[in-house]
């Protein structure tokens, strides 16, 4: 193989090993997989073993895709319908002549008359009025500290 994805999460793996050594070694062996399909090594570090799975299986993934994009993707419609000699459906066409002739005259009147405890001269709810009777909260109350 030419070329393998390398993706930032090999790199932030790399990054939690302790070692400029473990990480040369991690890093040799993604090339050597990517490239050339060897196999990752056994190894004793059991952050790296981990690592190695999860790399595998990225790049297992893209070798398949890479596999399957090679075969030419899904044909276009017109070309499969000329390869499978079948011909295209007609479009369905609504021949019912069904109208529907319901009238709606619903007519809602709302009786609901709205009373505020507290109201100016013009019936208008004054500062301060609550719908639930309970005394009004300051707003700059809301900050400051009890104590």
């Amino acid at each position: 193989m030419e070329s393998f994805l390398f993706y930032k999460n090999y790199d932030d793996v790399m990054q939690m090993l302790p070692t400029a050594e473990e990480k040369i070694e991690f890093y040799n062996a993604i090339k050597n997989r990517g490239l050339y399909g060897v196999p990752f090594p056994d190894t004793d570090n059991k952050v790296m073993a981990t690592a190695f799975v999860f790399v595998d299986s990225l790049i297992k993934a893209n070798e398949r895709n890479r596999a399957n994009g090679s075969k030419g993707g899904r044909p276009r419609k017109t070309e499969k319908l000329k390869t499978t000699g079948k011909t295209p459906l007609k479009p369905n066409v609504n021949v019912n002549d069904n109208v529907n002739d319901n009238v709606n005259d619903n007519v809602n009147s709302n009786d609901n008359v709205n009373y505020n405890d507290r109201t100016d001269a013009a019936g208008r709810p004054s500062a301060g009025a609550t719908v639930s009777g309970a005394p009004p909260v300051k707003f700059e109350r809301l900050w400051e500290k009890d104590g």
